[in-house]
């Protein structure tokens, strides 16, 4: 169910998740909605304009949906300050899926411009339990094991740094068992 503070009415919005979602995010510039469960990623588009319609009104359906494979769990999204792109990890791998031309319309014989949640980049094993963006959204840090940090360059998932975090040695040494 979704309201926004400029409709007068609620919208229901059917979903193919199969799983609790974890991760809702707008984009009012775009009228763009994305929603995220561990099976299913989808993305839905305001109507074409219409002054009859009400603002922040969502189609009915999807416009587009990104099914996860059996075997493959979603555990973070996160979508790119300039909403180009949306960045998710699985248990297999970090990528980063198109959201751009979210706003135009769609048209299917049209190759020219990427097909909305198409593959961009992708790392293969590499489990990211934390992500944050930075630099505006050129940058990327990510920790996949909970003792390192890791920045990457968004534009292709390629390392820029790594900072190994001391979590395991407080003040440089082991903590003693008593």
């Amino acid at each position: 169910v979704i309201n926004f503070a400029q409709s007068r009415k609620l919208q229901m919005l059917r979903t193919r998740h199969r799983h609790p979602l974890f991760h809702i995010d707008y984009s009012p510039n775009s009228s763009c909605l994305l929603s995220c469960s561990a099976d299913c990623v989808q993305l839905w588009r305001a109507p074409d304009a219409s002054p009859q319609l009400s603002p922040g009104l969502m189609s009915t359906t999807a416009t587009r949906t990104l099914q996860m494979p059996s075997s493959t769990s979603l555990q973070i999204a996160k979508v790119n300050p300039s909403w180009t792109s949306v960045l998710l990890a699985t248990n297999e791998a970090l990528e980063v899926r198109e959201l751009r031309g979210s706003s135009a319309p769609l048209r299917p014989d049209d190759e020219s411009c990427p097909s909305l949640l198409s593959l961009r980049w992708r790392r293969e094993n590499l489990q990211v339990s934390a992500a944050a963006f930075m630099c505006k959204g050129s940058m990327l840090v990510v920790s996949d094991r909970g003792d390192r940090l890791l920045m990457l360059h968004y534009h292709g998932l390629q390392p820029a740094r790594r900072c190994v975090l001391p979590w395991a040695e407080p003040f440089g040494a082991p903590i003693a068992s008593t």
